[in-house]
């Protein structure tokens, strides 16, 4: 491999610039050393991808020899890829090939032209199958066809030419499409488990974690497909999990991780509760030891209050609720069950709540009580308030609806 190709790694401080306006700020005096920033920032993914660009952009400009210019136009268009931008990093892929006739060397001129012919195959290959697939998930799995076995040849060629320019996140994408297509394809679980399973660790890399995020989503569905609740369920996840920060943001810009948990996860997991009294928020104590929930009012306006709906919201935040009355020092000898009712109100939260016992709500559990009535959404409805009840039996401390 020839080293000018390979997208080096960043040196930047971790307090170094995390824009691109910041970066052209404090942009080095010399020649080299801008060049050496300008490549830095566009490889370290702390940066927005737009940024990253931006970054990389500059760089072809800035670069002089055909084998810098080269490594800059195919670090354009390694980013251009994770930007899901494939009109652009066609026309980078373009570029990159026009600095590798410039080479003087023939022989890596010949071997340079020949995995860029073999990346662009690869992505035209990837836009056929990515179509192919959105049919596929709807039908039942069938043998693969002459098609998608040329198809998987030519990725399997593609990934070895990504590898070759180091675009390491262009060979993930392929083998994740390789992995999709075995998943809807008669025989193809074996294969397509094991593809998913070498994809789920991003390696650190935000630029990696959208491919991770599809593979343990990938493993979901197998999962399912084989009745597996819990696996299915715990892959979906993680799967929620995946991604910090999309990489259209830049890193410092998290979103609050309370509301992470997907539409998925939250059916998988209400399926869970309800065949085998397995909570989802237990679980992902025990693995990562906190729960995750989904802001259920960020979705459409319902006509009515649904019970199938809070039945499902219920599956995401009792855990909260029995929390609260499990660590009680509120309870006596003669509470015997325990009941909480509320009301919620058409935005999707609950306004007010009550206690039977009633000294629950003015004791130490009442903040904790508080607390975990403000962090429940339901979905935004019409009409008027709806109330909802639960019941403990103060011996198991399981909640039950009514």
């Amino acid at each position: 491999m020839l080293p000018a190709l390979v997208l080096l790694c960043s040196i930047l401080p971790a307090d170094g610039p995390q824009t691109y306006a910041a970066l052209k700020a404090e942009m080095p005096l010399s020649d080299a050393a801008r060049r050496q920033a300008l490549r830095d920032f566009a490889d370290e993914d702390r940066a927005s991808i737009t940024d990253r660009i931006k970054a990389a952009k500059a760089l072809t400009k800035q670069s002089t020899a055909p084998e810098d210019k080269l490594a800059a136009w195919l670090q354009v268009a390694a980013l251009y890829g994770t930007a899901g931008r494939a009109g652009p990093r066609s026309k980078a892929l373009k570029q990159a090939d026009k600095q590798a006739k410039k080479l003087r060397d023939k022989k890596a001129q010949k071997r340079t032209r020949g995995l860029l012919k073999a990346a662009r195959a690869a992505d035209k290959a990837a836009k056929s199958l990515t179509k192919s697939l959105k049919k596929k998930r709807k039908r039942p799995p069938a043998k693969l066809s002459d098609k998608d076995r040329k198809l998987l040849e030519t990725l399997a060629a593609g990934r070895k030419a990504y590898a070759g320019l180091g675009d390491d996140a262009a060979a993930r994408r392929a083998a994740l499409l390789v992995a999709e297509l075995y998943a809807v394809s008669t025989g193809g679980a074996k294969k397509s488990r094991a593809g998913f399973k070498k994809l789920i660790d991003a390696d650190g890399r935000r630029d990696h974690e959208r491919v991770a995020q599809r593979a343990h989503l990938g493993l979901s569905r197998l999962e399912e497909d084989k009745k597996r609740l819990e696996q299915a369920a715990l892959a979906s996840l993680a799967a929620d999990r995946a991604v910090t920060v999309p990489v259209s943001r830049p890193a410092f810009d998290a979103a609050p991780a309370l509301y992470r948990r997907s539409p998925r996860s939250s059916r998988l997991c209400a399926a869970l509760w309800d065949e085998k009294n397995v909570s989802c928020a237990r679980l992902e104590q025990d693995k990562w030891g906190a729960p995750s929930f989904q802001d259920f009012s960020q979705g459409r306006r319902q006509r009515r209050f649904s019970d199938r709906d809070a039945k499902i919201v219920l599956s995401d935040y009792r855990v909260l609720l029995e929390d609260c009355v499990k660590q009680s020092d509120d309870l006596t000898e003669f509470d015997t069950e325990v009941a909480l009712s509320w009301e919620v109100s058409p935005d999707g939260r609950v306004s007010e709540y009550d206690t039977r016992p009633r000294h629950l709500k003015m004791g130490k559990t009442s903040s904790c009580l508080d607390e975990a009535f403000a962090t429940i959404r339901y979905p935004r409805f019409k009409g008027p308030p709806a109330q909802v009840e639960l019941t403990w039996d103060v011996d198991t401390k399981r909640a039950g609806s009514r």
